[in-house]
């Protein structure tokens, strides 16, 4: 699959670049890093005194545990987190919900995999949000083979997206 695409065209797996400088604490924590010669790639599922308080921060906001060795995963950022749970939880064929507008990494991410991107539309403007309206049709796109539906925008659609959900989960039952 892979040689295929490759064949066929190149792959993006594009990373955004701040469009802000880098403020100055965390400028001297790098400097003071590369001098205590941390120099080399961190474990890739994360390191473990940030999982660690990862974890304590779940149990004391949301009284919830987890084995920060095996539970918990750090990723160097969303897409890699994405494309790490689109291999773990999706299988060839199925069928993913992207919201538009959508990073074109989701997208590539999913044609790799071999899976199918079925895409919905996020109302962005203050006026243009109608839950009713983004329910109807988040419904309207699920099927037996939707797997995953990637959430990736702003805390205060999240917010709304997870009332959302609720709301269909109530509808279900």
């Amino acid at each position: 699959m892979i040689s295929q695409i490759c064949q066929d065209q190149p792959l993006y797996f594009d990373r955004v670049d701040p469009y802000f400088d880098t403020p100055h604490k965390i400028s001297l924590s790098g400097i003071n890093a590369i001098k205590s010669g941390k120099t080399h790639y961190g474990n890739p599922k994360g390191i473990v005194p940030l999982k660690q308080a990862v974890n304590q921060i779940l149990l004391k906001e949301l009284e919830v545990e987890y084995d920060p060795y095996n539970e918990i995963l750090i990723t160097d950022g969303s897409s890699s987190a994405i494309f790490i749970t689109l291999v773990a939880l999706t299988s060839p064929c199925d069928e993913i919900l992207v919201h538009q507008p959508y990073w074109q990494s989701y997208i590539k991410m999913i044609t790799l995999l071999n899976r199918k991107a079925v895409f919905y539309s996020i109302p962005f403007g203050r006026n243009e949000f109608s839950p009713d309206t983004w329910y109807n049709e988040l419904r309207s796109k699920i099927n037996l083979n939707i797997r995953i539906i990637i959430v990736n925008f702003p805390l205060i659609c999240f917010q709304k997206f997870l009332n959302l959900v609720l709301k269909a989960k109530n509808y279900q039952n």
